[in-house]
This record gives C-alpha cells, sequence and structure tokens, in this order.
C-alpha cells in the first residue's frame, strides 16, 4: 500500500514538473517585465509632474500678464480722460474769483 502512495506521489511529481518548469520561466519574464514596466512608469509620471509645473508656470505668467495690461489700460484710459478735461476745461477753477 506505501509503495502504491508513493507511486502515485511519484507520477503527480513527473506529470506536474514540466508546468512547474513552465512556472518558473514564466515568473522570470514577469519579473523582466515589470521591472521593465515600473521604470516606464516612473519616466512618465516625472514626465507628467514637469509637464503640470511647466503648464501651471504658464498660467501664472498669462494671468500676470492679463494683469498688468488691464492695469496699463485702465492707467492710459484714466490719462486720455484727465487729457481731455484739461483740453475742454483748461481753467480748472469753476468759480473764477473777481
Amino acid at each position: 500500500m506505501v509503495e502504491e502512495i508513493n507511486g502515485q506521489i511519484k507520477a503527480r511529481k513527473n506529470r506536474l514538473a514540466p508546468q512547474i518548469k513552465e512556472l518558473r520561466a514564466l515568473r522570470v519574464k514577469f519579473q523582466e517585465q515589470e521591472s521593465e514596466y515600473l521604470e516606464k512608469k516612473q519616466r512618465h509620471d516625472n514626465t507628467k509632474a514637469r509637464r503640470d509645473a511647466q503648464t501651471l508656470t504658464l498660467a501664472l505668467a498669462l494671468a500676470l500678464t492679463l494683469t498688468l495690461t488691464l492695469t496699463l489700460t485702465l492707467t492710459l484710459t484714466l490719462a486720455l480722460a484727465l487729457t481731455l478735461t484739461l483740453t475742454l476745461n483748461p481753467n480748472p477753477n469753476p468759480n473764477p474769483e473777481p
């Protein structure tokens, strides 16, 4: 009976040996591909972070440019209004003394 069980175990080992060998090779291949994937993912994440920072920098520069443009436009508009007021009314004193 013991010999029969030992024979069954040996038969199963012999039947599973090629599958185990193939599984080991697949594990090695998986580890290599996973390592390559993680490297590429890290490069992608770094590139994305750099691009996000550049986008934020450009957005801030654009906001500053728009703010300065609006400030300059308002300043020029006020200067033009003052110039027109002084041109149309050269005497700033509305109540002249007699």
